[in-house]
């Protein structure tokens, strides 16, 4: 009675994968077919570039911009007429540009100000204060 040993055992199989995550259901925006994920944002994106209107929403400091959404206006608002400058006396409107400014040239980020422009003349208002040690206003700077 023969016949043949029996083989190793099998290897084990490792788990098997968890199915691949799949993305919420995109919204496309029926002008211009760009996709969205959710309905909201896609409801903001068609009132802020198809709604065929004039933007309603204008800057009462600067007069130059208009926006379709309210909340475009308020974000226009926490930099209009807020530059930042360097010790150098560059210039920039937004924080990130002056960090890098800083970075490339060495400056110090420490002896930044923020300066009040008029919106319109872009002539100085007033110098409102250092920056140094004031990280709160560092960040909040970055975003425009």
């Amino acid at each position: 009675g023969g016949g043949a040993p029996p083989g190793p055992p099998p290897a084990p199989q490792p788990p098997p994968k968890p199915p691949k995550r799949k993305r919420g259901p995109s919204h496309k925006c029926q002008s211009c077919f760009k996709t969205y994920p959710n309905a909201y944002l896609l409801s903001k994106h068609a009132r802020r570039v198809h709604s065929g209107k004039a933007p309603t929403h204008t800057c009462p400091k600067c007069k130059e911009k208009s926006y379709q959404l309210h909340e475009d206006l308020v974000a226009h608002l926490k930099m209009c007429g807020k530059q930042y400058m360097c010790a150098c006396g560059w210039r920039a409107r937004q924080m990130v540009t002056i960090k890098r400014h800083c970075l490339h040239t060495g400056h110090s980020l420490d002896l930044v100000q923020a300066v009040t422009v008029d919106p319109k003349s872009g002539a100085d208002a007033r110098a409102e204060h250092s920056l140094s040690g004031d990280e709160d206003e560092l960040d909040s700077g970055a975003r425009s």
